[in-house]
């Protein structure tokens, strides 16, 4: 029989340690057979997780703020406005700049969070993706080896400049770890701030 997973990664302060949130993904376990939500061929199937995901998880961490992907419908931001009103809906900036900004109303209408995920100037022209106000920016990991110091710098204050906090994905060193901190990176997520929850989603 098919088991519903929830892996949460920890979401931290790099400013104090602190935890902020949890990073929400899904996972469709069969046997010993991972397979992420993503991938998930039926689109049926993929939303019942996702809602069922939703509900569950805002149930248990009622009091956390959750960043989820956002979902293939618009029942799945009803729901997380209604049962969690700290979540934080992350836009991938792959979709484009139609799409983010299509998600972006949608998200904004219900008075949630937005998270601008995945995002890398090197692939995007960064005033034009940054027509709307984000909650929050994650950069992709490998974007401190692609920048120098003086670009990385100008680029994290231009988006905090518009009241967004900056994040970096999957910390895994002291010397990632140190290099955020000392270029102003907000948050981060990783191995080196613990080891993954996971957590049987009933359903």
């Amino acid at each position: 029989m098919a088991r519903l997973i929830g892996v949460l990664d920890r979401i931290v302060s790099l400013k104090d340690g602190s935890l902020h949130g949890y990073k929400v993904n899904t996972r469709l376990l069969i046997g010993y057979e991972e397979t992420p939500y993503k991938y998930v061929v039926d689109a049926d199937l993929r939303k019942k997780m996702e809602r069922r995901a939703v509900e569950y998880l805002c149930g248990v961490y009622r009091k956390e703020r959750l960043f989820f992907s956002s979902p293939e419908d618009e029942c799945g931001l009803d729901m997380m406005a209604s049962l969690n009103p700290k979540a934080v809906v992350c836009v991938q900036s792959a979709v484009g700049l139609g799409g983010i900004l299509k998600q972006w109303d949608q998200v904004k209408r219900r008075n949630l969070m937005v998270c601008l995920d995945d995002f890398f100037p090197i692939d995007h022209e960064l005033r034009e993706y940054l027509v709307r106000d984000y909650d929050y920016v994650f950069l992709r990991e490998d974007l401190f080896f692609r920048l120098r110091d003086w670009d990385l710098d100008n680029f994290i204050l231009e988006v905090k400049s518009t009241g967004s906090k900056v994040g970096l994905k999957r910390i895994e060193t002291e010397d990632t770890l140190h290099h955020a901190i000392r270029h102003g990176v907000d948050l981060g997520h990783g191995f080196i701030f613990g080891a993954q929850e996971y957590l049987e989603i009933p359903w």
